[in-house]
């Protein structure tokens, strides 16, 4: 219980710095900075999360075993077991909700004419448009208005091209920024242990007894 209360601190702690980072990014620069230690901010948030379901496992793994195989294994069985987890609770969101969405699409889809014919049949709708709205749509040159469509398309793929590409360039860049945070997960949850004795020294050493 206790350990609880105190993930729940520290996530309630990171939550609101992360906010307050939010707000006063508008008045600093702070995305150079941000660039350069967001595989660090992502590694910790991860490491945070599996350590969560990884210290649920190790207490469940064999905990009073005193063989070495075991004793070696259970923290990276308990580590692929967390992420496991974490991932089959993803698979299991998006498993739920793409379905439903491509049902509402479908719906939605399947509606349209519907909406139309109740829309062209409504008379207070109808009497606001021009009298001879029906007739401006029949007699609309479909093929000239798709050629030109076509045309304006044509011209404008030098800055859709810049966009796909500044697109890609940022999906590159999340992906990177997330395997090296999970790389340094891995190394944080493998060695957590050590990392924190790490810590108290420094922080014995360089921080006053009380903010110690």
């Amino acid at each position: 219980m206790k350990s609880t209360k105190t993930y729940i601190k520290i996530g309630a702690i990171a939550l609101v710095a992360l906010m307050l980072v939010i707000i006063f990014r508008q008045w600093l620069d702070l995305s150079i900075l941000l660039g350069a230690v967001a595989p660090v901010i992502v590694g910790l948030v991860i490491a945070y999360l599996v350590n969560i379901i990884m210290s649920g496992y190790e207490r469940i793994y064999f905990p009073k075993a005193k063989a070495k195989v075991l004793v070696k294994s259970r923290r990276p069985v308990c580590m692929v077991a967390a992420l496991l987890t974490i991932l089959a609770i993803i698979v299991l969101i998006i498993a739920l909700i793409v379905p439903e969405l491509g049902k509402a699409g479908q719906l939605l889809i399947a509606n349209i004419p519907g909406a139309i014919d109740a829309l062209l049949a409504n008379e207070t709708i109808m009497s606001l448009l021009p009298d001879d709205f029906l007739e401006i749509i029949q007699n609309v040159d479909w093929t000239a208005s798709l050629n030109k469509a076509f045309d304006f398309l044509k011209d404008s793929m030098g800055p859709i091209a810049q966009t796909v590409t500044g697109a890609i360039s940022s999906v590159i860049s999340v992906i990177t920024t997330f395997v090296i945070g999970l790389i340094l997960a891995l190394y944080i949850l493998a060695s957590k242990e050590k990392l924190k004795a790490q810590c108290c020294e420094l922080m014995e050493t360089y921080l006053p007894g009380k903010w110690n």
